[in-house]
C-alpha cells in the first residue's frame, strides 16, 4: 500500500481530471468475453454476491489520526509505546463495556522457518489493576503512573514470549485440530473454542518501503499520505473520530480516552472522512466485539483502524 500510494503521487501523479498522466506504451482494443454460464452456478454466485454484500453492509469502520504525539512523548514515560496502546485499549473499551474481555495482539514469530504469528492476550491482571485505578477517584497520578509502568513491563515480557515461542494459542489451536483430526471428544477443547476475542488489535509496521526511493523519512511519506494534515479539531481530553452513517451524514464519537490527560496539551485531529491514512485495517473477529488496526507513525503520529459490525447491540 505505501508503494502504490507514494509511487503513484510522486512517480507517475495525475492530471486535473484525475486519470495517470504519461502516454500509454501499449494500446489494446478491448474485446468482450461471453460466458457461458449454467444456471445453478448462475444461482450459486447470486447467493455468494448476496452473502458477501450483508458482511460488507454489516461492517463499521471509523478512521484516526492522532497527532499530538507520537512515540516521542511515549517514550519519554519510560515505556514502551506499542505497550501503552494496548493499556489505552484496555482502559477505552472498559469505559466503553464496563468490563474486562479476552484481547487479541499479533505478534510476529519470524525467528522462525516459516513462522507468521501468535497471539499476545493483552489483558492481564496487571492491565486490570491499571485500568481500575483510572477509574477511581482516589488514585493518585503517581500510582497511576506506577501501575502503567507495571502493565506495560507484563505486556512486554508477554510479547517477548510470544516471539519466541512461548505463547500458547498456536499450540493449543494444534491440538484443537488434531482434536478434530481424530474425532475424540474434549470438554477442555469445547469449553475454550473458538476463543471470544472481544477485542482484535494489531500494531501495523511503517517503514515497508525504501525512504531512499523517495527521499522521504516515515513521518514525511505519512503525511504526504494524510492529505498533508489537514481538518484539524480540538478537545481537551478525548480522541474523537468521524465516520459517515448509511445516510451519508458525519457523525462524531468518543472512542478514546487520553491517559495522563491533563500533561498533554489540547488534542489536535485530523477528520479522517477527507484523508487516508496509510495503515490497513480488519473487521472485527466477534459479532460483538471491536477490531483496531494502529500504527506508531515517528514521533509524532499515530494512526487508528477501528472496526465493529452494525448489528452488534452494544457497539458505538
Amino acid at each position: 500500500m505505501e508503494y502504490m500510494m507514494l509511487k503513484d503521487i510522486i512517480q507517475v501523479g495525475y492530471d486535473e481530471n484525475g486519470n495517470c498522466k504519461g502516454e500509454p506504451t501499449l494500446r489494446l482494443k478491448p474485446e468482450r468475453l461471453k460466458w457461458d454460464i449454467p444456471e445453478p452456478a448462475l444461482t450459486a454466485m447470486e447467493v455468494s454476491m448476496e452473502v458477501a454484500q450483508n458482511l460488507i453492509d454489516d461492517v463499521e469502520m471509523a478512521l484516526l489520526v492522532w497527532t499530538d504525539y507520537g512515540k516521542g512523548f511515549i517514550k519519554k514515560l519510560n515505556v514502551s509505546p506499542d505497550a501503552f496502546l494496548q493499556m489505552c485499549l484496555q482502559y477505552t473499551y472498559y469505559k466503553n463495556q464496563n468490563k474486562f474481555s479476552l484481547t487479541y495482539e499479533a505478534s510476529m514469530t519470524r525467528l522462525y522457518r516459516e513462522g507468521r504469528t501468535e497471539t499476545v492476550r493483552s489483558c492481564t491482571t496487571q492491565s486490570s489493576e491499571f485500568v481500575l485505578a483510572m477509574v477511581d477517584p482516589k488514585k493518585t497520578r503517581t500510582e497511576r503512573l506506577q501501575l502503567l509502568r507495571r502493565a506495560c513491563d507484563r505486556h512486554q515480557e508477554l510479547y517477548r514470549d510470544a516471539m519466541c515461542g512461548k505463547g500458547v494459542d498456536r499450540h493449543l489451536f494444534a491440538l484443537y485440530v488434531i482434536k478434530r483430526y481424530l474425532e475424540e471428544e474434549s470438554p477442555f477443547f469445547d469449553k475454550i473454542f473458538p476463543p471470544m476475542y472481544l477485542l482484535s488489535t494489531s500494531q501495523t509496521p511503517l517503514n515497508q518501503v525504501d525512504s531512499e526511493m523517495y527521499g522521504m523519512d516515515a513521518e514525511q511519506r505519512l503525511r504526504l499520505t494524510t492529505a498533508g494534515g489537514k481538518f484539524k479539531f480540538s478537545s481537551p481530553y478525548h480522541f474523537f473520530l468521524f465516520y459517515f452513517d448509511t445516510e451519508r451524514k458525519v457523525k462524531l464519537v468518543e472512542v478514546f480516552s487520553i491517559i495522563l490527560s491533563p500533561t498533554i496539551d489540547q488534542g489536535r485531529f485530523i477528520g479522517l472522512a477527507n484523508s487516508v491514512p496509510l495503515p490497513g485495517g480488519f473487521g472485527p473477529v466477534a459479532d460483538r466485539g471491536y477490531g483496531v488496526s494502529y500504527i506508531v507513525a515517528g514521533e509524532h503520529q499515530i494512526s487508528f483502524h477501528i472496526s465493529s459490525k452494525r448489528s452488534a447491540d452494544n457497539t458505538v
